[in-house]
């Protein structure tokens, strides 16, 4: 949570207002990248160990250690690779019970207000789908025989070129967000989330090749909710507040996370594999609809007053 915080904020602070979407575009195709180098690396660390005569408590152990360093290993690159302190300012740095409440106060601003409901429905967006398709591909597979190893083998193929087109689409995304209004973009973003999740009461199973065109309606629609809260949240923070509120907006996506998943389950069990991500499609839904009210009674700055 601290690490994502900080990221967003960093994130954030470096562009100018004009090059903020492509920023936070890049920075979701490294995310993918990552997801990739550790799927493909760090996950097959614990079999290779056991194979290499480790005891399984050992090789997880090994495998936990190992990314521990990783992690230390960037945070000293980060200390020293970037500028410290909050973006300049000659202004009396704010105390911390002041910064402490300006993140509820901010929600007075109808943008900032849409950028944590935002949150709160978006970041749960990836979460549903990074655990409940491989369980809908899980359950197809023994239905049509497969073993859940080979049932996963076989999505892994269809999870690594939705990974792809997320690669590509994230920097695209980024570079639309600075070409319209930052509000508008979450309606946008909100429109695609409402139509991916919803496309999936379509599909029969995660392992057809033709469900693959719904799939990809569904990775078009999942992180972009996400990426255009970003957006706007940067836009319209105050540099000395800015940690403050990504971390509010952190909170409220991690109420969202818990919520949703534990109503995604239920929905699993009770209305069948689609269930959770119609769920998510409806709230998408109700996100659209207040994204379209701030649009039109607050709209903040256009795009010629950010690139000006």
């Amino acid at each position: 949570a601290a690490a994502s915080t900080a990221l967003v904020t960093i994130t954030n602070d470096y562009p100018q207002e004009r090059s903020r979407g492509k920023v936070i575009g890049v920075s979701s195709l490294m995310t993918n990248c990552g997801l990739v180098l550790v799927t493909l690396g760090l996950a097959q660390l614990p079999a290779a160990l056991v194979g290499g005569g480790f005891g399984a408590v050992e090789a997880g152990r090994v495998t936990f250690l190992v990314a521990a360093a990783v992690c230390v290993l960037s945070a000293v690159i980060f200390r020293f690779g970037l500028r410290g302190g909050t973006p300049a300012s000659d202004v009396e740095q704010p105390g911390l019970w002041t910064l402490l409440g300006s993140g509820f106060r901010a929600a007075r601003n109808p943008r900032i207000a849409l950028s944590y409901a935002t949150s709160f429905g978006g970041r749960a967006n990836n979460v549903i789908r990074g655990v409940f398709l491989p369980l809908w591909a899980m359950q197809a597979g023994t239905e049509m025989g497969l073993d859940p190893g080979a049932a996963m083998a076989r999505f892994g193929l269809v999870f690594f070129g939705i990974i792809a087109i997320g690669m590509v689409w994230g920097p695209t995304f980024g570079f639309l967000m600075d070409r319209i209004n930052r509000v508008t973009a979450v309606a946008l973003a909100a429109s695609l989330g409402t139509v991916g999740h919803l496309s999936m009461a379509l599909m029969d199973s995660p392992l057809d090749v033709s469900a693959f065109p719904l799939l990809v309606l569904l990775t078009l629609g999942s992180p972009t909710p996400l990426m255009a809260s970003l957006g706007l949240l940067g836009q319209e923070a105050p540099g000395r507040q800015r940690g403050t509120m990504f971390g509010m907006s952190g909170l409220m996506g991690a109420v969202g996370i818990l919520l949703f998943t534990k109503a995604g389950g239920a929905l699993f069990d009770a209305v069948g594999p689609a269930g959770p991500f119609i769920m998510m499609g409806l709230v998408q839904a109700v996100m659209l609809v207040a994204a379209i009210a701030v649009r039109v009674t607050a709209a903040g700055p256009q795009i010629n007053q950010i690139n000006s």
